[in-house]
């Protein structure tokens, strides 16, 4: 395979002009980069590049390898929107009918009828963006080598999307948001649609490709996805690979929330949204500031809404909150029916967050504020708000300019919080740790987070992938780690000899940190086990500046739509690792103690149950 300087670039995770430096820099040493096998425009032997790269140790990707998959994906296939979408139905039919797609392919079986056997009611989602009969066997086959460097294919597709997909589609690449802005609109939409009594959630224009897969897996609600665009066909293949039986369309109402993105359109447009009619009880309408909140010279759109008394609030968020746009300010509207009261009593709750950091408290801090806004005015006088400020719908209307000009507001205020040291000592007292363990106040500041991924590139951590089992391998007594019902299990199965002779077979550790797709993390705290996919591990090597239960810790607070790439832990120093390693430790003979005790009153429980049930015993108590 020949690649571009571009491509090597992607390999090694560097800028383009990287390439060029190593070209100069290293063509007299004893390691001189590989020269071109095509010269106008360049192109390198793969090969002989990822040498290179394992040989020097530059570029920022400890495990080059791993990305071939990707970059055919980019390179060899000349993407384009079309064939995007066709390699997005391949993985979501690969992943409805199972390890046997490809073989099935092979063999002549046509797609539609492997697509029929496994039931998927939304066929139409997958089946209109499928490659042509002559071409799908192929993309299968990359489908099927980009899927082993991944937990699975919800894990897959998300990294598609973030990393390939934006990058050949401009309407999808308009339309994802940073991490943090899906976070808050599936938080929101999920918190407002059961406070509305309804487990539904209505994608009013099919454009829920950067937030639905933020969705809590173990949530039941349904979803529906308007829209019959290939955008809405994208949205619809991930709801699928989510579990999610994805409706077309607005199904016949009932939904708690609706979602509208109104990005990427016409001002008028971008304000038409605000007053679209919809199904759902209420909207969340998330557009540009500009447009959404900031002054227009032309409002009467915006004004009239206000005026209808259904806007309950309205937030300016943060700057870089879309790729495509990093300067740009988002905005939200949250739009809901309230009780029968005179137009001089309403009021909109209004923040402007656009100085603030969208981290886990003020989502956390929104979405209850949010939650609060659609209440009754006895709930609002009882809340206790964080980010929202109350005004009067008419003043915001008599007053012009931007709709969210209040003074900032800080998160969490009006909290009284305890220092760290007294909170933490206060915790070890009553769960009897104190003994030995004393928290003073530190001066330090912390340091900056890392993610799993830069963590892998500093060799601080090692991203072990499970292993794919065949099915005719013989059972035994070697523990294997497993996913069961979404989380990490580790049971006996499988002959010791026969385990060993697997390609990449490899034991866990004592302390390797065994994942599953939905985002829950266990420590092997014996070791000496195989890691079946779709489990895999993570190893904190040897000087690495953080310990187990931190990289456990990340993967579970990132939630199901985490990997990696967003996993993220603060290093600590050599001293502080060894001291919070030795609490660690001893929290964990803590735990192992209470658990031998609950086992110890269930037994005396049961065994007090059997003998006075069957008047084996007399029994008085005092």
């Amino acid at each position: 395979m020949l690649v571009s300087m571009a491509d090597v670039a992607f390999l090694a995770r560097v800028q383009r002009p990287v390439v060029t430096v190593w070209r100069r820099r290293y063509a007299g040493s004893p390691h001189p980069f590989p020269d071109p096998v095509q010269a106008e425009p360049p192109r390198f032997d793969v090969g002989k590049v990822l040498d290179w790269l394992g040989a020097t140790g530059l570029g920022n990707n400890p495990d080059p390898h791993s990305d071939l998959p990707a970059l055919r994906l980019r390179s060899e296939e000349n993407l384009d929107e079309r064939g995007a979408a066709g390699i997005s139905a391949t993985l979501v039919l690969r992943a409805l009918f199972g390890d046997d797609l490809l073989e099935e392919l092979s063999g002549g079986r046509r797609a539609e009828h492997l697509l029929a056997e496994t039931g998927v009611t939304d066929d139409g989602a997958v089946l209109l963006d499928l490659p042509p009969a002559d071409e799908v066997v192929g993309v299968a086959t990359l489908v099927e080598g980009f899927l082993d460097q991944h937990f699975g294919a919800l894990e897959a597709h998300a990294w598609l999307n973030a990393h390939v997909f934006r990058g050949v589609w401009p309407e999808l690449a308009a339309l994802l948001p940073a991490a943090p802005l899906a976070e808050l609109i599936a938080r929101a939409a999920v918190a407002l649609a059961e406070a509305e009594g309804s487990w539904g959630i209505l994608d009013e224009q099919g454009t829920a490709v950067g937030w639905l897969d933020r969705l809590p897996p173990e949530w039941p609600g349904r979803v529906a996805i308007g829209g019959t665009g290939a955008i809405a066909r994208h949205a619809r293949r991930m709801a699928i690979l989510q579990g999610q039986d994805a409706e077309p369309g607005e199904g016949d109402g009932g939904f708690g929330v609706g979602v509208d993105l109104a990005f990427g359109e016409a001002s008028l447009q971008t304000q038409g949204r605000l007053a679209a009619s919809s199904p759902a009880r209420c909207r969340l309408v998330v557009g540009p500031a500009r447009e959404l909140c900031d002054p227009l010279a032309d409002d009467r759109v915006r004004d009239g809404v206000l005026r209808g008394g259904g806007v309950r609030a309205i937030v300016k968020l943060p700057a870089g909150l879309r790729a495509t746009h990093p300067r740009e300010h988002a905005a939200l509207w949250l739009i809901a029916d309230r009780p029968e009261q005179p137009f001089e009593e309403h009021r909109t709750f209004v923040a402007d967050l656009s100085g603030h950091r969208l981290d886990e408290t003020l989502i956390t801090d929104l979405v209850g504020d949010l939650l609060a806004a659609t209440g009754s005015p006895e709930v609002h006088g009882h809340r206790s708000w964080r980010l929202l400020r109350a005004i009067r719908t008419f003043h915001l209307l008599a007053r012009g300019g931007s709709l969210v000009a209040t003074p900032p507001v800080e998160a969490r205020a009006g909290r009284v919080q305890r220092p760290a040291a007294v909170h933490v000592g206060e915790l070890a007292a009553a769960c009897g740790l104190a003994d030995g363990l004393r928290a003073t106040p530190s001066q330090a500041s912390p340091a900056a987070p890392v993610t799993v991924a830069e963590a892998g590139r500093l060799r601080w951590v090692r991203e072990l992938a499970g292993i794919r089992l065949p099915r005719d391998i013989a059972a035994g007594t070697l523990p294997v780690w497993t996913v069961s019902d979404g989380v990490p299990v580790r049971e006996p199965r499988l002959d010791p000899l026969a385990a060993l002779a697997l390609s990449r077979s490899w034991l866990t550790e004592p302390g390797d940190v065994v994942c599953s797709p939905g985002g829950r993390a266990l420590i092997d705290e014996t070791g000496g086990a195989l890691v079946a996919y779709p489990a895999r591990a993570l190893r904190v090597l040897g000087g690495g500046p953080f310990i187990p239960q931190q990289l456990r810790h990340a993967v579970e607070a990132a939630g199901p739509a985490g990997n990696r790439e967003v996993w993220r832990l603060r290093p600590l120093t050599p001293e502080g690792r060894g001291q919070l390693s030795a609490a660690s430790a001893r929290i964990g003979e803590r735990r192992r103690a209470l658990l031998a005790e609950l086992d110890q009153l269930r037994e005396f429980e049961e065994a007090l149950l059997d003998a006075c049930s069957n008047r084996l015993i007399n029994l008085e108590v005092d």
